[in-house]
């Protein structure tokens, strides 16, 4: 007499299959006998060196600039004359940025 109990259906879908060249490793902690991990792109986005990067150039720039005013500031006021003109720019722009926040 046969059994009426339904076929056990597959775990797995038997229309996927593996890749020819890869196996499958033996124990989840040898990770020596894994097929590799494949990143996409991971050498095409490469940054050019600085000193080829426009920003670079222009901040480069700025810093020359700002060296360059300091240092003539330095020669014609001496130090003390300098830190004095500096003192006044940055209470100048407090108080132009307290006065637009304040209204």
């Amino acid at each position: 007499m046969p059994i009426r109990t339904a076929p056990d259906h597959p775990t797995y879908d038997a229309s996927v299959q593996q890749a020819p060249l890869e196996r499958v490793p033996t124990s989840v902690k040898n990770v020596y006998d894994r097929a590799p991990l494949l990143i996409p792109q991971l050498f095409e986005d490469a940054l050019p060196p600085w000193y080829r990067r426009p920003a670079a150039i222009v901040l480069i720039g700025l810093v020359a600039v700002w060296l360059l005013a300091m240092i003539a500031t330095v020669a014609h006021f001496g130090v003390g004359g300098t830190v004095q003109r500096i003192g006044r720019v940055g209470t100048g722009i407090l108080r132009t940025f307290a006065s637009i926040a304040g209204h």
